[in-house]
């Protein structure tokens, strides 16, 4: 199961990365990819504690990337450092979809 590293009260960057249609194992760069929630331990969805942002959250395409998508996670997002957390990314391509997880522990983010 992909993970990535989160940073309690941090922006953390989200990636979807080698995105291809199965049939072809053609990279996909047209895809609309979103973040449809983070959820805790216990598949409560995570607030993102910003009247401002809300989910699904857009993951654009990355330029000149073979597949890759990507977004930040608000540093509002209420993490707790110790806790598991699963964020939910759904793509969808030509009539296609896509859902995965990628998995992540909160840490405090270690200033030394």
């Amino acid at each position: 199961m992909p993970h990535f590293e989160a940073f309690v009260e941090n922006s953390n960057l989200v990636t979807l990365s080698n995105l291809k249609r199965a049939s072809t194992g053609a990279f996909v760069n047209s895809a609309v990819v979103t973040v449809e929630d983070v959820l805790d331990k216990k598949g409560q969805r995570v607030d993102l504690q910003d009247t401002s942002v809300d989910y699904p959250l857009s993951m654009p395409h990355v330029t000149g990337s073979n597949g890759t998508y990507t977004v930040d996670l608000p540093p509002s997002l209420a993490i707790v450092a110790g806790n598991r957390y699963k964020v939910v990314v759904k793509a969808l391509f030509a009539g296609l979809t896509l859902k995965t997880q990628i998995n992540f522990v909160a840490e405090v983010r270690d200033a030394g």
